[in-house]
C-alpha cells in the first residue's frame, strides 16, 4: 500500500513493531488480534483508532485493507480528522491509526505497512 492510509504507530514502533502485513492490519481492525505480543510487540493491548463515516481515508482504508468500503470495523475511537489521529497516536503507548500519506512527513510517526 502506498500513498494513502497508511497504519501508523509511534512508541510501539519503538518497542519493536515496526512492519505489520496487511493480514494482520485487517485482523487488529477486526477485533482479532488485541494485543501488540501477538505481533512481536509488547504486552498491551491494542487501541485502534479509525476515521469517521464518510471520510475518504476511512473508505481507502477499508477498500484496501478491510476488503471493501462497506467493511465495519472493531474501533477503540473514531477520530474526526487525519489530525486528530496522528495527536492520538503520538501521544499512546498502544495505539495504531491510519492517515493520509502526507501526515507521516515528520518523525512523530511511523508507517507499519508498506
Amino acid at each position: 500500500m502506498t500513498g494513502y492510509a497508511l497504519p501508523l504507530a509511534s512508541k510501539i514502533y519503538d518497542a519493536g513493531v515496526t512492519k505489520l502485513t496487511k493480514d494482520q492490519v485487517k485482523e487488529i481492525y477486526a477485533g482479532n488480534i488485541t494485543n501488540w505480543k501477538q505481533v512481536g510487540g509488547p504486552d498491551k493491548e491494542i487501541f485502534s483508532i479509525a476515521r469517521e463515516q464518510g471520510s475518504g481515508t476511512r473508505d481507502t482504508f477499508n477498500e484496501l485493507i478491510m476488503g471493501s468500503t462497506k467493511a465495519e470495523t472493531k474501533e477503540s475511537t473514531v477520530a474526526q480528522g487525519s489530525a486528530e489521529v496522528k495527536t492520538s497516536i503520538v501521544g499512546s503507548d498502544k495505539a495504531i491509526g491510519y492517515v493520509g500519506f502526507s501526515y507521516i512527513q515528520d518523525d512523530a510517526i511511523k508507517a507499519v505497512v508498506s
